[in-house]
C-alpha cells in the first residue's frame, strides 16, 4: 500500500508540473479506459478487470526536434491472482520431485496482477537533412501481419486482442530515406554487452501498389523450463538470428499481405537437452503469415489470416515446458497451424457489429468472439466482446468455457 501511495503522489506531482505556466508549450492528451471481464471456467465464475489512465505529452521545441512521453497508471480489481495450472491439461502437470509418490503433481503456480505506474514511452526525435534519429522508449512495429508478426523480434502480441497498443521499447532508431520510395531502418536495443544487444535492419521499398521489405535481426532469447530434479523454475538464454521479409498491397481490389521469418541459433549452451522446441543449432525454422481482406460496397469487411510456425509442437509431444513458454509469450503458437478470421459491419455511424475467430487447425479447437462497438460520441467508445470456446478439454482453446468483456474508453 505504501508503494502504491508513493506512485500516486509522483503521478500527480508530474501532472501539476506539466499544467503550470512553465509547460505552456506542451500538448497534453490521452484517455481513460475501464474494462470488466466475466469468465465461466470449470463450473466456476470469475470477475476481473482494470482501470487505466494514460496521459500523452508532446513538446516540439524546434522545427526538427520532438520530445514525447506517455504516463500510464493501471489498477486491477476483482480476481487478481490466478493459478496458471488451471489452464494447462492435468496430464502435463510436472511431478513434484519432493513427494514420496510419483502421483503427486504440482498443481499450483500463481500469477498475480499488480497495480502499475510507468512511463510507456519517453523519447527524443531529431530530424536531420538526410536521416532521422529516435532515442528512448518508443513504439516499434516491424511486420504487416494482423494477429501474428513473424519478423517482430521486439513485441509480444496478445492473439485475443492483437490490435491493442504495445508497450514502448528502449531503443535507438535511425531512419534513412533512399530515393523517392525507399527507406532504411536500423534499430539497437542496448543490453549489458554488444553480443546480447538486439540488432535490427530493414529496407522497405514501394513498387506500384505494393510495399516490399527485407529485414535482418539478432537477439538474445530466453526460455523457461521446470527442473524436474530440483523442483524449481530456471531459464536458458541463447543468441538467435532472423532473416525475413514481407509484402503488403492491393491485388484485384483485395488487400493482401504476407510475412516470413527464417530463424537460426548461433549457440545453444545446452538448450537442446531440454527438448523445448525445434531449436537445434544446425537447423533453420520458419514462421509465416498469409492474409487477405476485402470491403464490400455496403461496408461489410471480411478478413482472413493463416499462420504457420515450425516452433509449434505436435499434439502428442506437448509437455509442461511448452505451455510455460507459450503463456509467457516466448513463442507465438502452442501448435503449428492457425487461422484468424474477422467480419465487421457498421449498422449505423455509431453501431458496428462483427465477430473474430481463432482456430487451432492442429488440435481442432476454436474460440468464437462476437463483438459490438458503440460510439457514444467522437471521444467515447464502448466495446463488448464475448468469447465462446470449443474443443476437447486438453486442447488450446478447449480448456475454457465462456468469457464476456466490456470495455469503455474516453479520450481527451
Amino acid at each position: 500500500m505504501k508503494s502504491e501511495n508513493k506512485y500516486i503522489k509522483i503521478f500527480f506531482l508530474i501532472i501539476l508540473m506539466l499544467v503550470s505556466k512553465n509547460f505552456a508549450n506542451v500538448d497534453m492528451f490521452g484517455y481513460f479506459e475501464s474494462e470488466g471481464d466475466y469468465m465461466m471456467f470449470e463450473n466456476d465464475d470469475y470477475y476481473f478487470g482494470y482501470n487505466k489512465f494514460r496521459l500523452d505529452l508532446l513538446g516540439i521545441p524546434g522545427d526538427k526536434v520532438e520530445v514525447g512521453a506517455d504516463i500510464v497508471y493501471k489498477n486491477f480489481n476483482g480476481k487478481t491472482t490466478w493459478n496458471l495450472m488451471n489452464f494447462i491439461p492435468e496430464k502435463h502437470w510436472p511431478i513434484n520431485p519432493h513427494s514420496s509418490t510419483i502421483l503427486d503433481r504440482m498443481s499450483y503456480l500463481p500469477i498475480k496482477m499488480s497495480d502499475t505506474l510507468f512511463l510507456d514511452n519517453v523519447y527524443l526525435k531529431l530530424d536531420f537533412d538526410k536521416f532521422r534519429v529516435l532515442l528512448g522508449r518508443q513504439q516499434i512495429s516491424t511486420g504487416v501481419g494482423y494477429a501474428w508478426n513473424p519478423t517482430d523480434i521486439f513485441n509480444k502480441k496478445d492473439i485475443m486482442d492483437p490490435t491493442y497498443e504495445q508497450t514502448g521499447i528502449d531503443a535507438i532508431t535511425m531512419e534513412i530515406p533512399i530515393g523517392l520510395s525507399g527507406n532504411f531502418t536500423g534499430i539497437l536495443q542496448l543490453k549489458d554487452n554488444w553480443e546480447n544487444t538486439t540488432k535490427y535492419l530493414k529496407y522497405k521499398q514501394n513498387i506500384g501498389q505494393f510495399d516490399i521489405s527485407l529485414s535482418f535481426g539478432q537477439r538474445m532469447r530466453e526460455f523457461n523450463y521446470f527442473n524436474y530434479l530440483m523442483g524449481d523454475f530456471r531459464e536458458k538464454n541463447f543468441i538467435q538470428e532472423m532473416v525475413g521479409g514481407n509484402i503488403v498491397g492491393e491485388f484485384l481490389g483485395l488487400g493482401v499481405w504476407s510475412e516470413l521469418g527464417i530463424y537460426s541459433n548461433n549457440y545453444m549452451d545446452g538448450i537442446n537437452s531440454l527438448n523445448l522446441y525445434y531449436f537445434d543449432e544446425d537447423k533453420y525454422y520458419n514462421e509465416y503469415v498469409v492474409g487477405i481482406d476485402y470491403t464490400f460496397k455496403n461496408s461489410l469487411y471480411i478478413m482472413g489470416e493463416y499462420f504457420h510456425t515450425d516452433v509449434g509442437i505436435e499434439i502428442d509431444e506437448l509437455a509442461f515446458d511448452h505451455y510455460l513458454n507459450y503463456f509467457q509469450s516466448n513463442v507465438r503458437g502452442l501448435n503449428q497451424n492457425y487461422l484468424f478470421t474477422n467480419v465487421m459491419y457498421p449498422l449505423t455511424d455509431s453501431f458496428t457489429i462483427g465477430a473474430f475467430n481463432i482456430a487451432n487447425l492442429d488440435d481442432q479447437s476454436v474460440v468464437f468472439n462476437p463483438q459490438i462497438k458503440y460510439l457514444l460520441n467522437n471521444n467515447v467508445e464502448i466495446n463488448f466482446i464475448g468469447s465462446i470456446f470449443y474443443g476437447e478439454s486438453d486442447t488450446e482453446f478447449g480448456t475454457q468455457d465462456y468469457n464476456f468483456r466490456l470495455r469503455l474508453k474516453a479520450y481527451f
